[in-house]
């Protein structure tokens, strides 16, 4: 067997055995694409109460993606956040406005869908 074809495989500084690091970068590869391959179509499982099954886990959710797109001082400026369950099972996840009066300013307002956590949308007011 000619070693030529498996000198990627082989380090200078390391003693193991050019086969051993084939198997082993085979094994990887493999690994990797049968993860890669998986839809996921078969994972369906959702909480009977919902993701987001009560205000103060609409709340943290609401915190860490609002946080993600406007900053943490800016939305840190709001809390604490106030969420209102609406008749469609959507929340409404609103921001506090903590300025003095007579302040101009605008607050987050996302909202999480309850069954499913998903984001249905976010504005930031001015």
């Amino acid at each position: 067997m000619q070693l030529s074809a498996l000198t990627p495989f082989i380090d200078s500084k390391s003693k193991e055995k050019p086969l051993k690091k084939l198997i082993l970068t085979i094994a990887t590869a493999f690994t990797m694409s049968t993860c890669l391959a998986n839809d996921f179509s078969d994972v369906n499982y959702l909480p009977p109460g919902g993701v987001a099954a009560d205000a103060k886990t609409a709340s943290q959710l609401a915190e860490i993606v609002l946080k993600s797109v406007y900053g943490n001082k800016q939305i840190d400026a709001q809390l604490p956040l106030t969420a209102v369950l609406m008749e469609n099972g959507v929340w409404q996840i609103t921001g506090t406005f903590n300025l003095p009066p007579g302040s101009f300013g605008g607050v987050a307002t996302i909202l999480i869908r309850k069954k499913d956590g998903a984001v249905i949308g976010m504005i930031h007011g001015k």
